[in-house]
């Protein structure tokens, strides 16, 4: 299960269609999928974000958690008239749980959805691109019910076959991005926002970059100037690429608590940033650069690259920043919560800028949720190996692109 803490996670679970498990001081455990007229925003607010979780808390339901929380919670009676209860196997977080046949039918034909389009590439489908017309078709809220890109891309990865000591390659395509949009987002998060689909796939790893250029000229059909390609990487070619950066900050091998089980940037921006880091200054902050890292994950504990690379490039980046002095002390409280850590130790740390290679910056929101500076990420990667022992470890390099 993952936790939703923001608002921009409860409506990201809401335009998913998502199952969650809301558990209630006063009702105990229900169960229920979104959108309902019982789970509301205003609600979500109330409880999570100006009452701190303290009567109640909401939770994304992935795939394996449905057969558990059927057992040991009620079910919502408005999601029952709605056929909640009918089938416990489908996917929670995609709209594919209401028709799992629709996107898969699309996906294997190859046909255009509403201003949308799939195409294979390489053999026995080993990858694939996914064309639209305008990038906030990527994003959404809620889908378009014409049909999505995005329910293209999600049936397109669950025919993709995974390749041996590689890694899923995820490029976005576009003349431009929009701006405040993180690349990251818009090839995982956005397309599964618990990363469950991409679970079997992203085993070694994942890389994402952001290439601007035009490119429909290789579209399938005229109108789609916006291209998403997943397919894959060898680990050994990623790695000889990645060589060749120039690492500005460098953090190697830093002890942490699970990261299957951390889901915001906070609690990772306050152990890496007490950590010890090289970090060159001397060449000023860079306008474009990539994040790579590497986790090692204890034997036999489940790990996915996909559902941890946001909170961990948003930790980073945040490492290199400095708090300007116009987030609010709510939202600093929040996010000291969030980090598991003193109100006044997380605001010392964050007004620091004797490691702000990005500068100063408004950090945090009205409600705690992160803000760094990472509009100039335009390349990233996270690599998973085994750990030698049962302790987790974070290495991580912020490089300079341009």
């Amino acid at each position: 299960m993952w936790q939703l803490m923001t608002e921009a996670d409860f409506l990201q679970a809401e335009a998913g269609c998502a199952q969650i498990l809301l558990r209630d001081s006063a009702n105990g455990r229900t169960r229920h999928r979104l959108p309902c007229r019982h789970v509301t925003l205003r609600n979500f607010t109330e409880k999570v974000i100006k009452n701190g979780g303290r009567n109640g808390s909401y939770w994304l339901l992935d795939a394996g958690d449905l057969e558990a929380a059927a057992g040991s919670a009620k079910i919502c009676s408005a999601c029952t008239s709605a056929g909640l209860g009918a089938s416990r196997s489908p996917s929670p977080i995609t709209r594919l749980a209401v028709n799992p046949r629709a996107d898969e039918q699309r996906a294997s034909t190859h046909g255009a959805v509403s201003g949308a389009s799939l195409r294979w590439i390489g053999n026995a489908k080993s990858g694939f691109e996914a064309w639209c017309s305008r990038q906030i078709d990527l994003e959404s809220k809620p889908p378009d019910p014409r049909g999505s890109v995005t329910e293209l891309i999600r049936g397109g990865l669950r025919e993709m076959r995974p390749a041996t000591r590689s890694l899923l390659r995820a490029t976005f395509r576009a003349a431009s991005m929009v701006a405040q949009s993180d690349v990251e987002n818009l090839l995982f998060t956005n397309v599964d926002a618990t990363g469950s689909l991409f679970r079997p796939l992203v085993g070694d790893g994942l890389e994402f970059e952001f290439k601007a250029g035009d490119p429909s000229g290789a579209s399938p059909e005229p109108g789609l100037v916006c291209c998403s390609v997943y397919d894959w990487i060898a680990r050994s070619e990623s790695d000889a690429a990645w060589a060749k950066t120039t690492a500005l900050a460098t953090w190697t091998e830093v002890p942490v608590p699970g990261l299957g089980a951390i889901t915001r940037a906070p609690a990772i921006w306050w152990i890496l940033r007490r950590a010890r880091f090289v970090l060159d200054q001397s060449a000023g902050a860079p306008g474009l650069f990539g994040v790579g890292l590497r986790v090692q994950v204890p034997p036999g504990l489940p790990f996915n690259a996909a559902a941890s690379v946001k909170p961990v490039v948003d930790a980073v980046v945040l490492c290199l920043s400095a708090e300007n002095g116009r987030s609010s002390e709510e939202g600093i409280a929040a996010m000291a919560r969030y980090a598991g850590a003193p109100k006044d130790d997380v605001k010392a740390l964050l007004c620091d800028d004797s490691k702000a290679l990005l500068g100063k910056h408004r950090l945090v929101t009205q409600h705690g949720q992160v803000s760094p500076p990472d509009h100039g990420c335009i390349r990233g990667r996270l690599v998973v190996d085994a750990s030698a022992d049962d302790q987790w470890r974070l290495s991580a390099r912020f490089v300079a692109l341009g």
